[in-house]
């Protein structure tokens, strides 16, 4: 619904089925009452390890959500919601919506036969005269008994040591609509705040543009904001790597990229390194919130409100 309130299909974005809330894409697999129903029963039943409604849920919440579970429940967790959008279509239809047991048990056997064939690729599963080992049947059912089923840790924002500042940008694009936001958090070494800032990219060409740009607006700020040495924090790969290279760029981005290696080549000490989105949650905030609401801004201190929790909650996880 988002999607076709934004393209003028519709005149409101909120979800048609349950009338709650937006319809976006992880409303639609995740909170919608018969896709958090379904994502329930799972968990309740052993089949996956994450219980979605205590999950806090962001503009990267599949990628967030996968990472927080082991791996051989990735298919159970993709296949749930993949019947949740099912069911949802049905209902858009006017159809009758399965029973919740149906749905659960539909996505059970499915992933047992998917486990099945990969470790009997030459028994006729179709006949119907194999059956799935304990092995699978207990991979699927019993994550309790599995040795292998600790979720993946999660990673936490980290002090700079004494003597140096962090750092931490973000950059968020828009495919759909070419425009994007950036942000931008400075803090110490006891984890206090000492500016914030986002700004919105009216134009923008990609993913790679957003997050180059925030890194050069964010080294602008920074190094009028301390003399200190400085650690820039970036979740994206492709930006430590062209700024890390000594070679000059020739991409069509060559312009962004000679700006942040001009400004990371004065006397200050500036590293550039990468980390886990989960660890960027506070500038990751403030690009989706420049991106969204076209917010702009900087804020010193501890003065901008709607990043204040997770501040909080990166330096009570350190």
């Amino acid at each position: 619904m988002v999607n076709k309130k934004v393209r003028n299909l519709e005149s409101t974005d909120t979800c048609i089925i349950c009338n709650q809330e937006k319809g976006d894409t992880a409303h639609a697999l995740c909170r919608c009452p018969h896709a958090r129903n379904l994502l329930s029963a799972m968990f309740n039943a052993g089949n996956i390890s994450l219980d979605v409604e205590k999950s806090r849920v962001g503009n990267e919440w599949l990628f967030d959500m996968l990472e927080q579970l082991p791996a051989h429940e990735h298919e159970m967790f993709l296949m749930t919601l993949w019947r949740n959008w099912h069911v949802r279509n049905e209902i858009t239809h006017d159809k009758a919506s399965p029973p919740l047991e149906v749905s659960k048990r539909f996505v059970e056997s499915y992933i047992a036969t998917l486990f099945q064939i990969k470790e009997s690729p030459l028994k006729d599963v179709e006949k119907g005269k194999s059956v799935a080992s304990l092995s699978v049947t207990g991979r699927v059912r019993d994550r309790a008994s599995d040795d292998h089923r600790v979720p993946n840790p999660v990673l936490h924002w980290v002090k700079p040591q004494v003597g140096w500042m962090k750092l931490n940008v973000d950059g968020s694009f828009d495919a759909a609509l070419c425009k994007g936001g950036i942000g931008m958090v400075l803090r110490d070494s006891s984890g206090n705040t000492i500016f914030a800032s986002c700004k919105p990219l009216n134009r923008c060409t990609g993913a790679l543009e957003s997050e180059l740009r925030a890194c050069v607006e964010g080294l602008n700020l920074v190094l009028h904001w301390t003399l200190l040495p400085i650690l820039v924090e970036t979740d994206c790969m492709s930006v430590v790597q062209l700024l890390n290279d000594g070679e000059r760029d020739r991409s069509e981005l060559a312009n962004i990229v000679h700006e942040a290696k001009r400004l990371l080549a004065g006397t200050r000490r500036i590293l550039v390194s990468k980390i886990h989105r989960s660890q960027n949650s506070v500038s990751h905030l403030l690009a989706n919130r420049a991106k969204v609401d076209s917010v702009s801004g900087v804020w010193l201190e501890g003065s901008c409100n709607f990043i204040l929790r997770l501040v909080r909650e990166d330096i009570l996880r350190e």
